[in-house]
């Protein structure tokens, strides 16, 4: 029997084309498929065929003419079913006989039914001399089933007999590919070509197996010219070396061949073309920077992902993994374009898409998400995003924004473990399978700088500077590890040495933006606004980059208008000075002008009852403060409630560097002056001097000098230094030790209305212990206790303990407000006299 088929060459080329999973079949395999015809009930057809069977042929012509029943079977029953089911009725009287046996198992693997023509084979076949064409079926039948080893054992007792069988030799490359055997199976192809170098099986073949492998699309497009060169005017090869174009990247000539000639492609073609335009223009806007402010390549990327979902979605044969695909390229899109709020309505609109996207649609909307101060949502959908094995175990990138997200809502713990994880995946050295050579891993220094970082993030300023500077010793050239050790230093508040790392990065690569991004902010810790802006408007991306939004929204906090508000008092009791007070503090200050000016206005109502009286000092005043690097200067005009004059209050501060300020204040009138004082018709101005040295952000030390010359004759002078160091500091805790001591001496006696000591010395020891409770994102709550101990010595009235105990809460609420509070009781001594009771404070700024 001849079983060539002319359609194998088109059978296997669209299996190729729609890259199915199995290999192609050959020879008789190819035969049976191009024949098949759809059957929704084989075993109704089949007792039909015996019917006709036994009406119009004579089973006797089996033994009388073979090969005349044959044919007239074939031609009586194109239907593979029915004929199967005729070769089974033949061989019920014939079962020895060896065509009709070689025959219908060969029928049987045409027919697909592999399991039965090789269980046929087994119990009926075995070790019997069979027709090359039966070997062929049941080899074939072999390999669909899995059974590869007799596949190939049948196959190569064919080319005993006949080295030439074609069809047994393709068939081992068949399944040399099975067994993802390229080389082996390549080299089966090529032992047919040198005989017959135009063999189309053998160029059908060949096509699919470059198709199993990314790195050979050149090669299959030789192949296809080679097949358009046998076959001339064949429409599907012609169609296929298009499809292959587009495989290729050439998505322009694909793109003309199928305009010029449409009617050639399915709507799955077009399908790819729109893919294949769609993944160009977005990957080029998100890899490349540069794309993003060009409006023609965005509008683009925009207009093909828009033509692609529109008729995905008007195909029937388009599936939800497609439309995931096509919408998590959407929103790469936008992302990439930092509108991330148009990301997250995306991805709640097609939230049951989500689920499918692949690891760019995911890590899209998780960065959005935290872009958009979200990062519980942007961490759940990382971590559904690994659970549905979307994003593989050691995407590392995946891991980072993870870590982000989980520090971001103050899981130290979680973002410790996603740390762990990416340093456990990046170890210093790449070796070789047998540890004898060794290189660099290229994702050590990404990983060793958030080793770095995580110190600072964590509040260890300290540590992160010392880890980047050991990281900088090995490898001085990394700009990275530079821009962060700049960042790490101004966190510290040393601005000047920042800019050191700056301008070490400047000399070898002006260009590169985080430079410029942390010289701005470097330039905003100086109070340089007028350079800060012209830096900031020079800067590209504005529109598009995360950094340099963040940078333009701080630039607006450090320089829009603010408001602040505080209040405090206590109820005293125990001493000829006890009282029932109650202060309030009000402040505005506009938004900067001229990058040096703000305008301010200023209240304070100082309120106090004793001796059954309640008497206050309101002071109401407007003014202007000047900033630059320097200086910060105050001047105010302001009226005391009681009196007609204007008085003059003015501070000024001058910076010498990072270390060292100084300041100098003058009031007209003493703000702070007793209620008592006021009440007997007393007032004061006063003078002042101070100066601070900070350390380091753990610590801090100054020195003040105050001078008021009374109405009533007295002149009080003080002196008072103060220091604080920070002993303790983490993600979650902080503990700090602070010192207080403080000289007064006054001119005059005693004998006032308002507590006026000859002289005074006081000695005091605080310790204060806080604890973050809450984080999300730029809001944060801090509770803690502070405990004040120390002894107060008055001159003619001896010496006893003071005492403070505190619990307070400190609430950041976002960038631009705060609220704090405290509530505590105190000990204090008053010309011998003890006094005590509780006390409060309130406070509250924002910035508009």
């Amino acid at each position: 029997m001849n079983f060539g088929c002319a359609l194998i060459t088109k059978l296997v080329l669209i299996l190729v084309a729609n890259s199915f999973i199995l290999f192609p079949a050959h020879g008789f395999q190819a035969q049976q498929q191009a024949l098949t015809a759809d059957s929704t009930d084989e075993t109704a057809k089949g007792n039909t065929a015996s019917d006709e069977f036994n009406n119009d042929l004579s089973i006797d012509l089996v033994e009388q003419d073979y090969d005349l029943w044959a044919s007239e079977v074939k031609s009586e029953f194109p239907d593979l079913t029915d004929r199967a089911a005729i070769y089974r009725r033949a061989l019920n009287q014939f079962p020895k006989h060896r065509k009709l046996q070689a025959d219908y198992v060969t029928v049987l693997t045409w027919n697909s039914q592999f399991s039965d023509a090789l269980s046929y084979y087994s119990s009926q076949l075995l070790n019997q001399q069979l027709p090359h064409y039966a070997l062929n079926a049941v080899a074939i039948s072999a390999r669909e089933t899995g059974n590869y080893a007799l596949s190939k054992k049948l196959y190569l007792q064919i080319l005993e007999d006949d080295p030439q069988y074609y069809d047994a030799i393709l068939g081992l490359s068949a399944v040399a590919i099975r067994e993802n055997n390229f080389v082996q199976a390549e080299a089966y192809i090529q032992k047919v070509f040198a005989v017959e170098p135009e063999n189309e099986e053998g160029l059908s073949l060949l096509a699919f197996l470059y198709n199993q492998q990314n790195n050979k699309t050149l090669e299959k497009v030789s192949v296809y010219d080679k097949m358009l060169e046998l076959a001339q005017d064949d429409q599907e090869i012609t169609r296929l070396k298009t499809l292959n174009l587009l495989e290729l990247g050439l998505i322009a000539p694909a793109k003309q061949a199928m305009e010029s000639s449409p009617e050639l492609y399915l709507t799955e073609d077009w399908i790819k073309l729109r893919a294949a335009q769609n993944t160009k223009s977005i990957r080029r806007i998100a890899n490349d920077g540069r794309s993003l402010e060009n409006e023609e390549l965005v509008n683009k990327a925009f207009h093909n992902n828009d033509e692609y979902l529109n008729l995905l979605q008007a195909s029937d044969s388009s599936t939800d993994k497609q439309l995931a695909y096509a919408y998590a390229d959407r929103v790469l899109l936008l992302n990439a374009l930092t509108r991330h709020k148009e990301v997250i309505s995306l991805a709640q609109q097609q939230n049951h898409l989500v689920p499918q996207m692949p690891d760019h649609g995911v890590l899209s909307i998780a960065e959005s998400y935290l872009a958009e101060q979200e990062p519980d949502n942007a961490l759940d959908v990382i971590d559904k995003g690994f659970n549905n094995n979307q994003i593989a175990a050691s995407n590392k990138d995946a891991l980072q924004l993870a870590y982000y997200a989980a520090l971001d809502i103050g899981a130290l713990v979680t973002a410790e473990e996603y740390l762990q994880t990416l340093i456990s995946q990046s170890p210093a050295w790449l070796y070789s399978a047998d540890k004898q050579i060794r290189k660099p891993n290229p994702d050590y220094q990404t990983v060793a700088l958030m080793q770095a970082m995580h110190k600072a993030y964590t509040n260890d300023l300290e540590g992160a500077e010392d880890a980047l500077q050991k990281l900088l010793a090995v490898a001085p050239n990394n700009n990275e590890y530079r821009y962060n050790l700049a960042n790490v230093l101004r966190w510290r508040g040393f601005i000047a040495r920042s800019n050191e790392q700056l301008d070490i990065i400047k000399a070898t690569d002006p260009d590169y933006l985080p430079h410029h991004i942390s010289r701005a902010y470097n330039l905003i810790a100086y109070r340089q606004f007028h350079e800060a802006n012209q830096l900031i408007e020079q800067l590209p991306e504005k529109e598009i980059n995360n950094s340099v939004k963040r940078l333009i929204e701080d630039y607006d906090v450090a320089t829009d208008a603010t408001f602040y508000a505080s209040t405090s008092g206590g109820n005293s009791s125990g001493s000829q000075f006890s009282s029932n007070d109650r202060n309030f503090e009000l402040a505005a200050y506009s938004q900067l002008f001229n990058d040096h000016w703000r305008l301010l206005a200023k209240s304070q109502n100082n309120q106090s009852s004793f001796f059954g009286e309640k008497e206050n000092i309101l002071t109401i005043g407007v003014g202007a403060q000047y900033l630059s690097k320097n200086f910060i200067s105050e001047f105010e005009l302001f009226k005391v409630g009681e009196l007609n004059s204007a008085e003059l209050a003015s501070r000024i501060e001058y910076f010498h560097d990072d270390y060292f300020s100084f300041n100098a204040g003058y009031q007209s009138f003493n703000k702070q002056t007793p209620v008592r004082a006021f009440y007997s018709g007393v007032s004061a101005d006063l003078k002042s001097l101070g100066a601070t040295y900070r350390h380091s952000e753990k610590q801090s030390y100054s020195v003040s000098w105050q001078q008021s010359n009374f109405s009533d004759g007295n002149k009080r002078q003080t002196f008072s230094i103060s220091g604080s160091q920070k002993l303790y500091q983490s993600f979650n805790h902080r503990f700090t030790l602070s010192q207080y001591l403080y000289l007064e001496e006054n001119s005059e006696d005693s004998e006032r209305l308002y507590f006026n000591p000859e002289s005074a010395l006081g000695f005091s020891l605080a310790a204060n212990y806080q604890q973050q409770l809450y984080k999300y994102s730029d809001i944060s709550l801090w509770h803690g206790i502070s405990l004040e101990m120390g002894i107060y010595e008055q001159t003619n009235f001896g010496s006893g303990e003071i005492w403070t105990a505190r619990y307070l809460h400190q609430w950041q609420l976002s960038k631009r407000s705060f609220l704090n509070y405290s509530i505590g009781y105190k000990q204090r001594i008053y010309d011998g006299q003890t006094e005590s009771g509780p006390d409060y404070n309130l406070s509250y700024g924002v910035t508009f």
